[in-house]
């Protein structure tokens, strides 16, 4: 890990080729001629920035500027979210309710009459069997226990984790990362049983509300889909579902990438690497 300016750098060594820098969240005063010391002294091949500047900046369009005459292209892979939606907690309780869209407001509410109950996690990993379930049912990849807990134990003090049952039965989490007044969404897993009574709204909700407790004043979802990358198709869905909830959706600068390497430079300008 380097430092150039205020962004931290990810320096990754791969055989034959050199390196390849990544930095995430790197802050809009990036320091080019930092960046290119950095990348000269590592023998690196490729230069991958994400930026934490919002299109409707003042300085988006100068930004945009600077990246091109500094050999960078548009990527079309991503890490960090490019498209997200925040929630606003600064209201009453009150008034965050009343501003969802009705059809939510009615599944947290039945959740409560069919008594749902919401109780916060002692431990990370106890929403890990309901991560396990999700990525088995849905088809997508999921760590094995040691090393998810190695990844995500290290924000044990920033993270909170609130489960929902019905009786004994367990029906989904949600866990959220709380950095200043900041809530992040990381895992909203459900079990089957929690999908057929829409036991997400709830436990949205219930995140919600204890992230305001712990200070937070925005709520930020974490990634709804992006029609620049058109890509991935699933989180169409998961769009829709998040928007029930009426946040103000913010659009970040495309991801940017550099090739350093001759060889490599078609397929920068093509946004493959």
């Amino acid at each position: 890990m380097e430092k150039a300016g205020s962004a931290a750098i990810l320096i990754r060594k791969i055989p034959l080729l050199g390196s390849v820098v990544k930095i995430k969240r790197c802050p809009a005063d990036v320091s080019f001629d930092e960046i290119e010391k950095l990348a000269t002294k590592y023998s690196t091949a490729v230069i991958k920035i994400e930026v934490d500047i919002k299109t409707h900046d003042p300085e988006y369009q100068k930004l945009e500027k600077e990246f091109k005459l500094n050999g960078y292209h548009d990527s079309n892979v991503a890490f960090c979210p490019t498209k997200t939606s925040y929630i606003n907690l600064a209201p009453t309780e009150e008034e965050i309710f009343a501003s969802f869209q009705r059809d939510a407001q009615v599944h947290i509410r039945k959740n409560e009459i069919n008594g749902l109950k919401i109780r916060e996690a002692q431990f990370l990993e106890e929403i890990y069997p309901l991560l396990e379930f999700s990525g088995k049912s849905r088809h997508f990849i999921v760590q094995k226990h040691a090393d998810w807990l190695d990844q995500w134990g290290i924000f044990s003090k920033q993270a909170k984790v609130i489960l929902a049952y019905l009786g004994d039965d367990l029906l989904g989490g949600n866990m959220f990362l709380v950095s200043g007044t900041t809530a992040f969404g990381i895992f909203l897993p459900l079990s089957e049983v929690g999908r057929k009574r829409h036991a997400a709204y709830t436990l949205m909700w219930e995140g919600f509300k204890l992230a305001k407790k712990e200070g937070c004043l925005t709520f930020d979802l974490e990634g709804i889909y992006d029609i620049r990358y058109g890509r991935p198709k699933e989180w169409l869905g998961l769009t829709a579902f998040k928007r029930k909830f009426c946040g103000e959706e913010v659009e970040f600068m495309r991801a940017k990438v550099k090739a350093r390497k001759w060889y490599l430079k078609p397929f920068a300008w093509a946004g493959a690497l």
